[in-house]
């Protein structure tokens, strides 16, 4: 399977499918630890869910930046 285009970014729908099919998959998930408390994505694995802040991630900071795999594809979830 394909990756979506990441210029155009990726509907629901289509991240499912690749999670449905088995595909690697990667989520960086930048809301607070209390909503993700209160639910996330299913379908993947614990090791390739990151919450990362979004302060993380525009200073790219090197932990929580370095656990990510360039070659998997990544979808960014968001309030």
């Amino acid at each position: 399977m394909s990756w979506p285009s990441a210029s155009r970014g990726t509907t629901v729908e289509e991240l499912a499918r690749l999670i449905e099919a088995g595909e690697p998959v990667q989520l960086v998930d930048v809301r607070s630890p209390a909503a993700i408390a209160s639910g996330r994505i299913e379908g993947v694995p614990d090791d390739r869910f990151h919450n990362i802040t979004s302060m993380q991630l525009m200073t790219r900071r090197r932990g929580a930046v370095a656990a990510l795999d360039p070659g998997i594809f990544t979808a960014v979830v968001c309030n």
